[in-house]
């Protein structure tokens, strides 16, 4: 599952007239199985995880 917490955009301009976008996240993915097998386990593999805000990558995890 994933969780926002929060997600804010803001857009303005600097003090010199550039064009400014802000993006403040705060968010939590979960991954959660139940093996109840006695003898067998579980292997586990994720690829990496990339969020993306436009072409800008704001976060990564693995």
């Amino acid at each position: 599952s994933v969780v926002f917490e929060s997600f804010n955009l803001q857009a303005g301009s600097d003090s010199s007239g550039v064009q400014t976008v802000m993006l403040s996240m705060n968010s939590t993915v979960k991954f959660v199985y139940r093996n109840t097998a006695t003898f067998f386990g579980i292997h586990v593999y994720s690829t990496p995880l990339d969020l993306y805000f436009s072409e800008l990558n704001v976060a990564t995890g693995n």
